[in-house]
């Protein structure tokens, strides 16, 4: 049966690997489905939102979206709740899911991988 490989990228879709390959590049040449990590902190609407396109408009396949909900990401409370709540409402088809500050229980990371993975 076949396995799962899980490949991180650094830093975001744009970060340059070298003079004219970015991660997004890597990613594309690899076409390997995307699971874009993003956080409850000010400016995550924007970044996660130019995120998708990107990938949209590439044609790559996402396969979900992750919000990594660290109390050393987080802004105010009020933030953190309409962030999330929004990024879930425009994310439309794609699996979402939270993180929470504490350890994500087996049954968290279950669920979200049967989601993803089919």
């Amino acid at each position: 049966t076949g396995g799962m490989v899980i490949a991180e990228g650094a830093g975001g879709l744009y970060v340059p690997l070298n003079k004219r390959f970015m991660v997004i590049d890597l990613i594309s040449r690899m076409n390997m489905p995307v699971i874009l990590v993003t956080s409850p902190r000010l400016g995550t609407l924007n970044h996660t939102f130019l995120s998708l396109e990107a990938l949209r408009s590439r044609g790559m396949r996402i396969a979900g979206v992750m919000f990594n909900n660290m109390k050393k990401l987080r802004g105010p409370e009020f933030i953190c709740r309409n962030n999330a709540e929004t990024i879930a409402e425009f994310a439309g088809d794609i699996p979402f899911v939270e993180i929470p500050d504490e350890m994500v229980t087996t049954p968290e990371i279950e669920r979200f991988s049967d989601e993803i993975v089919g």
